[in-house]
């Protein structure tokens, strides 16, 4: 949501459960205290939900909604959406644009809609659907549930939590830090650990793949960070379940720092 200017402002000061509905302009609603319903309808809105258990409904247009505390409900409608859960366990849903959501803390579930999505789950065990379109799922700490969906999807990893991941496809990509190894210990790229190793570089398979001492392996239906090349649990950190891995190829791997 950038350069746009809000011509109505809407709050309420009180506990009770409140309903605010913006208007055709850019609206600014807040809900603070009680179980609160917010409508930007059209325009470039910006909606806080405040304490409670709020529902935010973007409507039409480029709109920004955060819920703040609370097990909120958050829906983008259409246009290009921001949606920022906040503490407590919330739902939100993306709609047709090509959304961003993040759901902080809490046990949350992000709902992709019809374009390219990124879904960030943060803290706690959070479920991500991308839907259609070529989303990102990042699921964060915790264990989490991750579905693509339709489309060339990119699937973050992370050594703070184990991401269960339902319906890998050839064309989904997995994004991997170069920084998985304890201690600030890198590890090198994956095409690399099949250099010289006299291994397919074109597929993964069961098994270790190099001689180095940091190196990823499949090992029943679990993809591992294996830090000392022996596979002992002790040293050993899953990252990611699900059907799909062990056909995984080098191409499907992304890196960032």
């Amino acid at each position: 949501m950038n350069n746009f200017s809000l011509s109505n402002f809407n709050s309420v000061q009180d506990s009770f459960n409140d309903s605010l509905i913006g208007t055709s302009g850019d609206d600014l609603l807040y809900g603070n205290n009680g179980n609160d319903t917010l409508d930007g309808r059209k325009g470039y809105d910006a909606l806080f939900g405040g304490s409670g258990n709020d529902s935010l409904i973007g409507g039409e247009d480029n709109d920004q909604l955060t819920g703040e505390n609370g097990n909120d409900t958050l829906i983008g409608g259409t246009g290009y959406d921001l949606l920022f859960g906040g503490l407590g366990n919330d739902r939100m849903v993306a709609g047709t644009g090509d959304d961003r959501m993040d759901g902080d803390e809490g046990k949350d579930l992000l709902i992709g809609g019809d374009g390219s999505d990124y879904l960030v789950g943060g803290v706690g065990n959070d479920t991500l659907l991308g839907g259609t379109g070529n989303d990102f799922l990042s699921g964060g700490s915790g264990l989490n549930f991750l579905i693509g969906g339709s489309g060339s999807d990119t699937i973050q990893l992370s050594i703070s939590g184990v991401q269960r991941i339902v319906d890998l496809e050839n064309e989904d990509i997995l994004g991997i830090s170069r920084y998985f190894g304890y201690d600030g210990q890198q590890i090198p790229f994956l095409e690399q650990w099949f250099t010289g190793n006299g291994l397919d570089p074109a597929r993964l398979a069961k098994g270790v793949f190099n001689n180095s001492d940091q190196r990823l392996l499949v090992k029943d239906g679990a993809l591992f960070v294996d830090f000392d090349g022996i596979e002992s649990g002790s040293t050993s950190l899953k990252i990611a379940t699900g059907a799909g891995l062990e056909q995984l190829s080098s191409t499907q791997f992304m890196y960032f720092n």
